[in-house]
Order: structure tokens, then C-alpha cells, then sequence
């Protein structure tokens, strides 16, 4: 399978005789060199087809809105073709290849924005980017004393990647400089701050591999974002 392509249909779906907006969705086949219609699994005509890269493998998403209804794994099923035509990648190449540094593609669309909101534990800056298995979100959260609390919310770097729960920050690239995301001091804290915040490009990285990434309108501190480590 090689791709993928949108085609509206002159009368609509069997499945969904009323919606005649729908999309088909028709992938590629190398035998036989025809497209062949597939299900899309629903019928809202707020449906959208999307390629996302998961683990590097592109898959066909039948999304609606942020939910995922319905995967086709075209890159699994090329690799799995070609390993039964004895065409598959040898265990040394597949080594060399993991020894290498992942990379995320760049973010598609307009810079993202950071959103400042005074919340219920405290101040903090959200930046959202991407949807699906390609949505980023990092989050600046400064110390904060709860009202009867013994001690502050700690000041933190958080980043979550598509579904998976969120992490803490161990690096980050701001404009091609790598930092750490960890702060001693209530100067080294703003110093990191400011920089992530006044920043146009942004990337969490685990050692060589980049976990996120997202360009950015920059912005400025509109208060003080205190620091607290225990």
C-alpha cells in the first residue's frame, strides 16, 4: 500500500444513504495498480482522514475532531508484504536503525500560542500544538502556596505527547540551544523561563531522541513565576 487519496462520491455511501458530503477513503494497491475503497467507520460529517506518524510509521486516521475511529496501518502492511516476499530488512539494519536519533517531523500550521491562566494551583503557561498522535502540549507551572497548605506546589517543566501521560522535562532545545529543563535557584528558574517563553522553535529531548516539538509565537512573563524545589 503507497498511499491514499479523498474522493467524493457522486451519490453518497450505502452505509449512509442520507450524507452526501461524506468522504470514500481508497488506498493504493501495488499488484494490482487500482485503488480499493476501504470503511471509514463513520458516518459524522465532521469526519476528517488524516496521515499521522506513529513509532515513524505513517497510518491513515479516520479522526472526529480529537477521537480516533478507525487506523489503517499503511506502512505496517508495506513492511509485512515485503517480508513475505523475503524483501525484509535484515536484524543488522534494523540495530543500525535504532541506534539512530529519532526526529518528529515539523509541526504542520501556524505557530502555536501560550495561553497564561491563573488556575486553582497556581499561576501557569500552556502551549498546545497538533492534533491526534501529533498533538504536543508543555506547561511552565510556577510554585504556588495553598491556602492552609504546609508547603508550595513545586515549579515544574511538563510536556505531554499525543495520548501518553505527561513527563517531566529533562532537556530542552530553545532556538537550537539545548538547556536543562531542571532549575537550583529562583534565578536559574526565571533565566529558563524567559527563554522557553520568548522562544520561536521548542524541543523536548531524551537523550539524541526528540520527544516533542512545536513553533511558537513568542511571548513575555506577564508576572512573576516563583520557584520552589523542596
Amino acid at each position: 500500500m503507497t498511499g491514499y487519496r479523498q474522493q467524493k462520491p457522486r451519490f453518497g455511501l450505502t452505509k449512509c444513504p442520507d450524507l452526501v458530503d461524506h468522504y470514500n477513503l481508497l488506498v493504493a494497491e501495488h499488484a494490482s495498480r487500482s485503488f480499493k475503497k476501504l470503511d471509514t467507520g463513520t458516518c459524522s460529517a465532521s469526519a476528517s482522514i488524516e496521515v499521522n506518524n506513529y513509532n515513524r510509521l505513517n497510518n491513515v486516521d479516520v479522526m472526529v475532531g480529537d477521537r480516533l475511529i478507525k487506523r489503517y496501518p499503511l506502512d505496517a502492511w508495506m513492511y509485512h508484504e515485503e517480508r513475505k516476499a523475503g524483501k525484509g530488512a535484515s536484524w543488522s539494519k534494523a540495530e543500525e536503525n535504532a541506534k539512530k536519533p529519532q526526529m518528529l517531523d515539523a509541526p504542520k500550521g501556524p505557530p502555536a500560542q501560550w495561553v497564561a491562566e491563573e488556575g486553582r494551583y497556581g499561576p501557569r503557561y500552556t502551549l498546545t500544538q497538533g492534533q491526534g498522535y501529533s498533538r504536543y502540549v508543555l506547561e511552565i507551572k510556577c510554585a504556588f502556596q495553598m491556602p492552609g497548605a504546609t508547603w508550595p506546589l513545586h515549579s515544574e517543566l511538563r510536556y505531554t505527547r499525543a495520548y501518553d501521560a505527561s513527563s517531566s522535562v529533562e532537556e530542552i532545545e530553545v532556538n537550537g540551544q539545548r538547556l536543562s529543563g531542571k532549575a537550583k535557584s529562583q534565578a536559574e528558574w526565571t533565566q529558563i523561563v524567559n527563554a522557553i517563553l520568548s522562544a520561536s522553535t521548542l524541543s523536548i529531548y531524551r537523550g539524541q531522541d526528540q520527544k516533542a516539538t512545536w513553533t511558537v509565537k513568542p511571548t513575555k512573563l506577564t508576572s512573576t513565576c516563583d520557584y520552589y524545589n523542596g
